[in-house]
């Protein structure tokens, strides 16, 4: 009730911009002083953010944490599991590809409104708890018809843990798939030494080699890569 209230009370709920006056609610204590800043910020890592969080001035609830654990499951197996997204880790960068938070409510949204279009190889109930969590958070996701929000259905500890009972008890599980490693993919935007129709510069050509090298390395691992650096100091 206080957080359909507080966000009924939002004089401007809309990002980026800010509410216009300060919103008081109940009786005015230096802790619903300290909870009402609170609620009005946001806070946690963009890549695994819900939309409506991304988007608006809301109360942060529970349905939020609930989708930011799609985006979480999600951003693990495009990195760590072999699957059928082409070019490699190309659904990845579509999500995740952004450091903006517009950017990244709107990549989120339209992951959500088309089909799944990869699959993780030899896995058919992971791909299948994706698409099933996926669609669950679809029917969560705010839609704007008319001018005005139409109605979802809140994400909710049973609605989530349904989808994951669903497929904890398929029996076709695979044993012993272990994690892969995950290689930080590169600008797919940028062109190769001597591919632009010129001769590429030696420079150039040293920058590959040496990020070939560093390809080598596992990301996740960044004291190798001190290491490896340290190395090429000598």
């Amino acid at each position: 009730m206080f957080v359909e209230k507080y966000n009924e009370s939002l004089p401007c709920i809309r990002r980026h911009a800010p509410p216009k006056q300060t919103i008081l609610l109940g009786s005015h204590s230096a802790d619903t002083s300290k909870l009402e800043a609170k609620m009005r910020e946001r806070t946690g890592t963009l890549d695994f953010m819900a939309i409506e969080i991304l988007e608006t001035y809301c109360a942060h609830d529970i349905r939020h944490d609930l989708e930011s654990f799609l985006w979480l499951l999600l951003w693990v197996v495009l990195r760590h599991t072999s699957n059928t997204s082409y070019p490699a880790y190309g659904i990845y960068l579509e999500v995740f590809g952004t450091q903006e938070g517009w950017d990244s409510a709107a990549r989120k949204r339209q992951f959500l409104q088309t089909w799944t279009a990869f699959e993780v190889k030899n896995n058919m109930p992971l791909t299948t708890l994706i698409r099933d969590f996926k669609e669950v958070c679809f029917d969560n996701m705010p839609m704007m018809r008319g001018g005005k929000p139409s109605a979802t259905i809140p994400l909710t500890y049973e609605s989530v843990l349904a989808v994951f009972d669903k497929a904890l008890a398929d029996p076709s599980w695979p044993e012993n798939d272990s994690a892969l490693p995950f290689k930080l993919p590169r600008n797919v935007n940028s062109s190769q030494p001597g591919q632009d129709g010129s001769a590429g510069s030696r420079q150039d050509e040293e920058r590959t080699s040496e990020a070939d090298d560093m390809d080598r390395i596992d990301d996740d691992d960044p004291f190798a890569r001190m290491q490896q650096r340290a190395l090429k100091r000598r």
